[in-house]
């Protein structure tokens, strides 16, 4: 009843699945011949293994191999702290699809800020930081090269992404 990761024989990507309904069924013939089936149907998706990506001069260019919009993990931690920075590339207005700017405000030196796009918490030193971010939806990226940029060049900028392929 709770989503679980699958991996398959045969697959070299993960599944991320929750189980919708199952039957069973029992040939109950001679005893050599006792078989069960049991039929799952699931949802979900297909997804990659993690990549990792680091840039630390305000701009960075991130591939995604998938071939839909993948939740990404943005990790923003600050050189010198700053009363606002704008990300740009990590998200789109729901409405009309045009790239949309992420602000952070009241960063902190040294304080990492993370904009988890998966489970959609938004995190500095393992507290909630939403008040401060501003943003239409978590970060995800889309299919191919994305270029995410920061107005500040004393930031450091991690993404993190699973591709998902439909």
């Amino acid at each position: 009843l709770e989503p679980a990761e699958l991996t398959l024989d045969g697959f070299c990507n993960h599944f991320m699945a929750i189980l919708q309904r199952y039957s069973f069924e029992e040939n109950v013939g001679n005893r050599q011949d006792l078989w069960h089936k049991l039929t799952l149907e699931m949802a979900g998706y297909e997804f990659g293994e993690q990549l990792v990506q680091t840039g630390t001069s305000g701009s960075i260019t991130v591939l995604n191999p998938g071939n839909i919009v993948t939740p990404a993990v943005a990790e923003v931690l600050p050189a010198m702290g700053a009363a606002a920075v704008t990300v740009t590339g990590l998200g789109r207005n729901p409405d009309t699809g045009e790239e949309e700017p992420i602000i952070i405000r009241n960063l902190t030196t040294g304080h990492k800020v993370i904009l988890d796009g998966e489970t959609g918490l938004i995190t500095q030193d393992g507290m909630p930081k939403t008040a401060d971010v501003d943003f239409w939806e978590v970060p995800s990226l889309l299919p191919g090269n994305n270029t995410i940029t920061c107005d500040n060049t004393q930031m450091s900028i991690t993404i993190k992404i699973k591709p998902r392929f439909m």
